[in-house]
């Protein structure tokens, strides 16, 4: 009974501070600090490089490309470098009609994956500052304004902007995940706040380009090019005007499934190769954040089983517990069951938000775990083929 008791405590509090205490904690005790530049324009404006790098997106490139072109900033400081990864369409084809003066078209023969077309891209850009962004992204006329305006503190290495869903619901988990992104931006916010962000964004993000280090092959390149920057003691900041439209990240379930096992085993690989930034002592908050957001968050799911088993070995000891574990039972059905009446009209709309958000969590904690797994067994992802279209 001591150890079950024992092992209810601990499940429950992971799963506490993973999902409420750290956030609390970050408003309660490290936001007042204040550590963020509010500057409202750019002191000189740096030359530029903004990288996309694509494959097959014959349907898109087109309008990154006018989207490109629209951006506020100085056309002499602002340089587009589009890389194509082994594309098999027409969409270098696309690119190629409107190279100039400060467009580049760069392409490998052969689809070697996303990391290596980056590092390919970086070597042949020319700019001080280097923007990434998905050519799925089209980003406001002034992100580039709101992004950069943080380098003019020497100690900001490196900062990413906010993705906004823009398009009209077209599957059962797009208000859930809206839900997620809006949570996980109120992290960033607090975490930029008193230091530096954990959860860098590929939409959109903007480094240094004397910081960039050659991505290794088999990581998250968002996340590694954030850790990077505070392994060489910058700042990775968040910046939520900076804005990236975006379609609906996952298109269905199943590709939420395959997308976030993906996501967690290379994000994982990532932070072994630079594990020395789970230190405390060297990094502090930073650390801290990393544990929590990067290794805890991914392991919620064996400890919502082990919570749930542990309160029914438990059940006997008071009526709270017997009200908790119908709590969790309650939670669970109605996950389970969310997608054989996802498309009713009949439900409660708060029943259904509910069901939606709890369906999602649940089917993206058990991809998280797969992905922990993936990368404990040595599975590595390369190459991937993007779903970018519905």
């Amino acid at each position: 009974m001591i150890l079950s008791s024992a092992i209810f405590v601990i499940s429950f509090l992971v799963i506490v501070i993973v999902l409420f205490g750290y956030s609390f904690y970050l408003k309660m005790f490290l936001s007042s600090r204040m550590n963020v530049i509010f500057s409202d324009s750019i002191p000189q404006y740096p030359f530029v490089s903004i990288i996309i790098v694509y494959r097959n997106a014959a349907e898109l490139v087109q309008r990154k490309i006018e989207n490109c072109l629209a951006l506020e900033y100085p056309e002499n400081q602002l340089q587009f470098v589009f890389y194509s990864d082994g594309s098999s369409d027409n969409s270098l084809d696309v690119v190629n009609t409107h190279v100039s003066y400060n467009l580049i078209s760069l392409y490998s023969k052969t689809h070697k994956g996303k990391i290596s077309a980056m590092n390919q891209a970086v070597a042949g850009a020319d700019g001080d500052i280097l923007v990434f962004s998905d050519v799925d992204a089209l980003l406001a006329p002034n992100s580039l304004e709101f992004l950069l305006k943080h380098f003019s503190d020497p100690v900001v290495g490196g900062v990413c902007g906010q993705r906004i869903i823009a398009d009209n619901p077209t599957n059962n988990i797009e208000g859930a995940q809206n839900s997620y992104i809006r949570f996980d931006s109120t992290i960033k916010m607090r975490e930029s706040l008193s230091g530096s962000i954990t959860a860098n964004d590929g939409k959109l993000y903007a480094i240094r380009k004397e910081m960039y280090q050659e991505i290794p092959s088999s990581v998250t390149d968002d996340l590694f090019v954030c850790m990077s920057v505070v392994e060489q003691n910058r700042r990775f900041l968040f910046e939520p005007k900076a804005i990236a439209c975006i379609k609906v990240p996952s298109r269905n379930p199943n590709h939420e499934w395959i997308r976030r096992r993906r996501i967690v085993s290379t994000s994982w690989r990532g932070i072994f190769m630079k594990k020395h930034l789970l230190n405390p002592i060297s990094y502090g908050q930073f650390a801290i954040g990393l544990f929590v957001n990067k290794v805890l968050r991914r392991l919620l799911f064996p400890f919502f089983v082990i919570l749930f088993l542990s309160t029914y070995l438990l059940i006997a000891l008071h009526s709270f517990i017997k009200l908790f574990f119908v709590i969790q039972i309650i939670v669970y059905v109605c996950a389970a069951t969310f997608p054989l009446y996802n498309k009713s009209q009949w439900l409660p709309r708060f029943f259904m938000m509910f069901s939606e958000k709890a369906y999602y969590f649940l089917l993206g904690s058990a991809a998280s775990f797969m992905g922990v797994i993936d990368f404990l067994c040595g599975k590595k992802f390369e190459k991937w083929e993007p779903i970018k279209s519905d």
